[in-house]
């Protein structure tokens, strides 16, 4: 049963405020994910921002990518996948949203 969803927000933006192929990078995390659970689904381009760690506001585009799964599917691939990107784009943290509940990697 494909109970559990799960979300990754890949960003437009590293930590510094420097620009990063959105396109190709929601690419790169809707392939990882088809993979990892059997399909997955991007967003179009949205609006958003955060307050980082230092105070400043953050605006950004972002595409969010989602697949479904059993509850019982060991998650470790998607977090370790979800940590690389968090280095790779040079995020102060990745949002990853499951069943509605956001955690930061």
């Amino acid at each position: 049963m494909l109970n559990q969803m799960v979300q990754v927000i890949v960003p437009s933006k590293t930590k510094n405020n420097k620009q990063l192929n959105l396109q190709e990078n929601a690419n790169e995390c809707l392939l990882a994910m088809i993979k990892l659970f059997g399909g997955a689904t991007a967003s179009q381009i949205q609006n958003g921002g955060f307050v980082m760690s230092n105070g400043e506001i953050m605006l950004e585009n972002s595409v969010t990518v989602w697949a479904f799964c059993d509850a019982e599917k060991d998650l470790k691939e998607f977090f370790d996948f979800c940590l690389s990107i968090k280095v790779k784009y040079e995020q102060e943290c990745v949002a990853v949203i499951i069943n509605n509940s956001m955690q930061f990697i």
